[in-house]
């Protein structure tokens, strides 16, 4: 059985099928993970989404599959650096957020 994503197209919650990558190594810039994450890429009409949401969602689109992914590691940075440049402004959900994002992601030669 195929694992399924609840989409709501045309105001219809509808299963759509899914597919987990792991993606690891460089972000954006000069960023890097530092340890592989799995995330979850599906069809949404004319593109494609990729999702990472252990715990923290986080949403990329793209026009094919690759850029969608692509897309994520670009987003990936841009919440870590927003969480970080709010300082101690943040809820604590977001301050749990900015925790975890702290073990997954680094400055390369930070």
């Amino acid at each position: 059985m195929a694992d399924t994503v609840q989409v709501t197209i045309e105001g219809i919650d509808t299963p759509v099928p899914m597919e987990w990558v792991t993606i690891s190594g460089s972000l954006d810039g000069a960023w890097e993970l530092l340890d592989p994450i799995s995330v979850y890429v599906y069809a949404e009409g004319d593109e494609f989404v990729a999702t990472y949401d252990d715990p923290i969602p986080i949403n990329a689109f793209g026009v094919t599959r690759e850029d969608a992914i692509a897309n994520l590691r670009t987003e990936i940075v841009e919440h870590l650096q927003w969480l970080e440049g709010a300082d101690t402004a943040l809820a604590p959900r977001l301050m749990r957020q900015r925790a975890r994002l702290r073990t997954l992601v680094r400055r390369v030669g930070a």
